[in-house]
C-alpha cells in the first residue's frame, strides 16, 4: 500500500494524516483523530493509528493517547510501538 491509499482509509475514518516517519526497519505511516468518547476510553483522547510500509502495506494498529498529550509525544509513541513490532518481526524472521 502506498502513502496515497493510506491517506484514504484514514480520511474515510476521519483521522488526520501526518508525516512518514522513517525508520531502520521500514516507514511508519501515521494518522490520528480526537474523540469525545470511545468503547474502549470513557474520556476525550486522541487516536493514533499507525501502519508500516515495508513493500507494501504490513501491520498496523490504533493507539489511545489521553487529551491533553502533546502532538509530538503521541507521534513518538506510536513509531515506538511501529519499531517494537518491525524489531520483533526481525527476530521471528519475518522481515529480512
Amino acid at each position: 500500500m502506498n502513502r496515497q491509499k493510506f491517506e484514504r482509509m484514514t480520511l474515510a475514518e476521519q483521522f488526520k494524516p501526518l508525516k512518514r516517519v522513517h525508520t531502520r526497519h521500514g516507514d511508519v505511516l501515521l494518522a490520528e483523530r480526537y474523540r469525545n468518547l470511545d468503547p474502549k476510553m470513557m474520556e476525550p483522547h486522541w487516536q493514533v493509528v499507525w501502519a508500516i510500509d515495508r513493500d507494501g502495506l504490513d501491520m498496523g494498529r490504533i493507539l489511545y493517547c489521553r487529551f491533553g498529550s502533546l502532538q509530538k509525544d503521541r507521534i513518538a509513541a506510536a513509531v515506538q510501538d511501529a519499531e517494537t513490532f518491525m524489531k520483533d518481526c526481525v527476530e521471528a524472521a519475518r522481515y529480512e
